[in-house]
């Protein structure tokens, strides 16, 4: 009995091993939606009881050579880990309060708000490292959310930077010139999407673009790595389908692109108080430049808000986003019944002109021109 079992055993680690058990890796992926009865038959062959519709799945190497035989997907891609980047401030701001305030200046917030401060029944969210609903800067306006890493309802926050990319967005401000965000009473749903080591799951962030779509968000902000992801644009379609605008960081490595520009997915770059494109000293740091960039909105030495409350200067299209992402937010809440290709096609209409759309896409988002064309649709 006991070398029936010890053979049983051996048989068992065999065949895990021949076909490759213990190398499981996931992808992000979507089959073609023309496939041949005999592609399905044979998807069903190499994984038992798919669903087609299916984003991720696990396979080990031996399955995805067959599976790409058989030329099923749209795309395939790994699921890989990056990490937050936090550019240097290079604080070039005079010492004056009044410029706590230049970003919001600049996007005529202030005349915006004569329109519009937004409203709960306006759901942003926020796909980061987890926001501190504590502050009474977000003034009990933070909704349930979902952890991605651990898969639980803990999103308290493990970096500053999504409650300052929140803050950018939705800060209902403490009396400080400068510390209130863009759409200071719409709702927050958060999604944190962040480890503790400050590694972003490719994963775990497109799961939360599409959880937060079917959760009624009107805004998903992304302020992380991977607007040129095949992955990524197949879960902005997701969401631009489900009614939702889909805003991502153009993000700070400085490179010339050759990205092609996606309809459903925003995309933003980062600017100066003098409307330059924001690049640091040595060329480390600088907003991407391509054709898909869509807008621009201010994102050098910008005053954000920390997780304890406090408050700090920052650089990057991480913050750039949530400017976009809060006038879009006010935007819905002046007409709800936006549907996302009006919403992105009024936005870009009413951006500022900066002459260089590789740099700024169609310019500088304008929230008071945003809201005025909006309220020409009701």
């Amino acid at each position: 009995m006991k070398n029936s079992i010890i053979s049983l055993v051996i048989s068992f680690v065999m065949i895990n091993i021949a076909f490759g058990a213990e190398d499981m890796k996931t992808y992000l992926l979507e089959f073609k939606t023309n496939l041949t009865p005999y592609q399905k038959k044979q998807i069903g062959q190499v994984l038992s009881n798919v669903d087609l519709n299916s984003w991720k799945v696990k396979l080990n190497n031996k399955q995805l050579r067959l599976l790409k035989k058989l030329n099923v997907f749209s795309y395939i891609e790994e699921d890989t880990i990056t990490y937050l980047d936090k550019p240097i401030a290079e604080n070039k701001m005079f010492n004056s309060i009044s410029a706590n305030d230049w970003h919001l200046q600049k996007v005529n917030a202030y005349e915006a708000w004569k329109v519009s401060e937004g409203n709960k029944n306006t759901v942003i969210a926020i796909c980061d490292s987890g926001i501190n609903n504590q502050l009474k800067q977000f003034s009990n306006r933070v909704l349930s959310g979902h952890n991605f890493i651990d898969n639980d309802s803990d999103t308290s926050p493990n970096t500053n930077h999504g409650t300052a990319v929140a803050g950018f967005a939705a800060s209902a401000g403490n009396g400080t010139i400068g510390s209130q965000g863009i759409a200071p009473k719409v709702s927050i749903l958060p999604g944190k999407i962040v480890t503790t080591k400050g590694g972003v799951p490719t994963s775990a962030m497109l799961g939360c673009i599409r959880w937060a779509a079917d959760k009624g968000a009107k805004v998903i902000n992304v302020s992380m790595t991977g607007v040129n992801n095949k992955s990524s644009h197949s879960a902005a379609k997701y969401a631009y389908k489900k009614g939702a605008v889909v805003v991502w960081a153009g993000g700070n490595q400085n490179w010339r692109t050759k990205w092609k520009d996606k309809r459903e997915i925003l995309a933003v770059a980062a600017s100066d108080f003098d409307d330059n494109r924001y690049y640091a000293a040595g060329g480390r740091y600088g907003s991407n430049t391509g054709h898909f960039v869509d807008i621009t909105a201010p994102g050098e030495d910008v005053y954000h808000l920390n997780r304890d409350g406090s408050y700090g200067r920052g650089n990057g299209t991480s913050y750039s986003a949530p400017i976009v992402t809060g006038v879009l937010a006010l935007m819905f809440s002046v007409n709800p019944k936006l549907t996302p290709e009006m919403a992105i096609e009024i936005l870009l209409e009413s951006s500022y002109d900066l002459n260089n759309e590789w740099f700024f896409g169609s310019g500088l988002v304008d929230a008071k021109k945003a809201l005025l064309l909006t309220k020409g649709t009701l």
